[in-house]
């Protein structure tokens, strides 16, 4: 395995109901994130019933000074523009796959709920709420009922998507300013990435998920092919015509053969209900006989993402992208000098 840098390889994102949900599946939104976080689904309300503010209703929170951000997309969106002061509490699993994974001491205060039902957000007397599409209906209606505001944020699968997002948060909070200063720098690393994606062009590479039942991995339309297209490698299962998060069987991995296999860094917290846990997937990957064949495997081209990055539903898919650069770079490097002998 290729070790992502222990500076940067600490573990944190998910949510009990961001851009993905709690399927049954290990992924994020069906058709963007990454697989390997949980969100809670959205249950259906019914369809008369008045939908959650979105990015394109012309309203501002920003008056809103207990912000409850209920999933590890909107932890992310949110926690770049506002500080601790104006969030009333954060999902337990954000820990894992938001940008709070880093201990930063400034959020060691902000009180934690577990589950996205209306109960456990109430009690943070929230006077807003930040949801993903995937999450349950129901609870946004129970909150609106008590008179809560509920913003959604749109499905995010792109770099465009995510800057229009990030950008469309900002003025929804009142943050446009910073939303602006932060998008600037952004685009600036997008394109020091464009500038340098040609050296890996012809590396061929995919995510793979496994934590037991089935495999995973995704195409296009996702955040995590994204992040590849992002580092300049071809995403094979995306080459292959597929769109969203799939089910890979042994044969369908074995098929793709890629230079290089994509997986998630194993879980810190025990309160997430899916996920990599104990680094599941790379195990899998190097013991399973049928897939030793692999030329991933068998030249140890596993390249690991921490959980925040692999399973990012945000504008952290910049961040993203430019780790696994330094290690395909590296990757690259130690196959010339191997050449070379």
């Amino acid at each position: 395995m290729i070790p992502v840098p222990r500076a940067l390889v600490a573990l944190c994102l998910a949510v009990l109901g961001a851009c993905e949900r709690s399927p049954s599946s290990p992924t994020l939104p069906a058709s963007t994130g990454s697989p390997g976080s949980i969100e809670s689904a959205g249950a259906a309300g019914s369809p008369e019933s008045p939908g959650p503010a979105d990015s394109s209703t012309p309203t501002s929170f920003a008056s809103a000074r207990r912000i409850v951000p209920a999933s590890a997309t909107a932890v992310d969106f949110v926690c770049a523009l506002v500080g601790p002061e104006r969030i009333a509490g954060v999902p337990e699993q954000a820990i894992d796959y938001s940008i709070l994974h880093s201990d930063d001491p400034r959020w060691a205060a902000t009180p934690r709920f577990f589950a996205y039902q209306a109960e456990p957000v109430l009690a943070l007397e929230p006077d807003l709420v930040v949801v993903c599409p995937y999450q349950s209906r129901d609870t946004h209606e129970r909150l609106q009922g008590g008179g809560v505001p509920v913003f959604q944020l749109t499905e995010v699968a792109t770099w465009d998507e995510a800057r229009a997002m990030l950008l469309a948060v900002g003025e929804r909070l009142g943050e446009s300013a910073k939303a602006d200063e932060l998008v600037a720098d952004l685009d600036r690393r997008v394109a020091a990435l464009e500038r340098v994606a040609e050296a890996r062009k012809g590396v061929r590479a995919m995510c793979y998920s496994n934590f037991g039942s089935q495999g995973w991995s995704a195409g296009s339309h996702t955040t995590i092919g994204e992040i590849m297209r992002l580092a300049g490698v071809t995403n094979v299962v995306a080459e292959a015509g597929r769109r969203g998060h799939l089910t890979v069987s042994f044969e369908e991995l074995i098929q793709f053969d890629p230079d290089v296999i994509v997986v998630g860094a194993p879980l810190t917290t025990p309160s997430s209900s899916a996920g990599d846990r104990g680094g599941a997937s790379e195990a899998l990957l190097l013991r399973e006989p049928t897939l030793a064949g692999l030329r991933a495997v068998r030249d140890r081209r596993i390249l690991v993402l921490p959980a925040w990055h692999f399973a990012t539903g945000s504008h952290e898919i910049v961040h993203a992208a430019e780790l696994l650069s330094v290690e395909l770079d590296l990757l690259l490097a130690s196959t010339a000098e191997a050449g070379r002998r």
